[in-house]
Parts: C-alpha cells; sequence; structure tokens
C-alpha cells in the first residue's frame, strides 16, 4: 500500500534564463486523486554467507500501481512565445528497485 501525505493541485510558472537561451514553463501539478493506493509488490534477491556473522545479497523489487495518482500539464516554449509545447505525465506509484549490501546477522544459525 502506498502513502502520499502530500495531496494538492497547484499552478506554477518557470523562467530559466541563461546567456545563450531562455524558456518558459508553465502549467499544473495535480496529486489529489488518492491519498492511500494499492500496490502489488513482485521481488526476489540473492544472498551469500560471507563469515558467520556477515553476508552479502543483492536484492531487486518492483512496486506496481493500479490507479493515477499524479497528473503533470505542462507547457513549454523557447521564450518567444511561439512554438508552445504540450507534456502530460502521469503516474500510478510504480517504483523500481535494486539493493546490493552487506547485513549483520543478529542470530546465529546454529
Amino acid at each position: 500500500m502506498g502513502y502520499m501525505p502530500d495531496t494538492y493541485t497547484a499552478e506554477f510558472q518557470e523562467n530559466l534564463i541563461y546567456p545563450v537561451f531562455d524558456s518558459i514553463a508553465r502549467g499544473e501539478i495535480k496529486r489529489n486523486y488518492f491519498f492511500i493506493f494499492p500496490l502489488i509488490d513482485l521481488g526476489g534477491g540473492l544472498s551469500y554467507q560471507l563469515t558467520e556473522n556477515f553476508s552479502a545479497y543483492i536484492l531487486g523489487s518492483y512496486d506496481k500501481g493500479f490507479f493515477k495518482i499524479t497528473q503533470y500539464d505542462i507547457y513549454y516554449n523557447n521564450g518567444s512565445g511561439k512554438n508552445d509545447q504540450r507534456a502530460k505525465q502521469w503516474g500510478k506509484g510504480d517504483v523500481y528497485n535494486f539493493r546490493i549490501g552487506i547485513g549483520f546477522n543478529l542470530k546465529n544459525k546454529k
């Protein structure tokens, strides 16, 4: 289950000015679809016992969401006010996770 405490709808505008180029972006961000949302988690990993107390591991997982929880609707141009482009993106809470680490065994397996 996912949890998103900051639900909101906001309008924004950004101006980026650099000696060579400038651009203007404006749009709307929505994060008010679901406060708590379901995810399915698929994952696995490998572990190798290095010593009696330490093990090395590689883990991977993927969380898949089912409902739209964020949406970005952005217009941008090169600062001239012409050639407006539109980008729309939405998310469902999908996350890839990959870990490599060394663990300390708290309990002796004997």
